[in-house]
């Protein structure tokens, strides 16, 4: 799923975007790193800690990858913190 960084808001439901909000404003996102122009990575706590791995080109977040169980969409709510 690829979506504008500046609307990501518009592309994921809004119960998932309020949690990732909560994460966030909890200080939950730990460990940001910009290894190569572009990709961003991030520990994120919440049951365990979770990596995530996000992309982005020309304003467009290509990819984004997190190693927790979320299986009930496209994306989960420890990559709605990181963005």
């Amino acid at each position: 799923m690829t979506f504008p960084l500046t609307h990501f808001q518009n592309f994921i439901d809004e119960s998932i975007l309020e949690r990732g909000r909560d994460y966030f404003d909890d200080n939950r996102v730990m460990e940001v790193h910009i290894p190569t122009k572009g990709t961003f990575t991030a520990v994120v706590a919440g049951t365990e800690n979770y990596s995530i791995s996000i992309s982005i080109e020309h304003g467009v977040v290509t990819e984004h990858n997190c190693d927790c169980p979320f299986d009930r969409g496209p994306i989960c709510k420890h990559v709605v913190a990181v963005l």
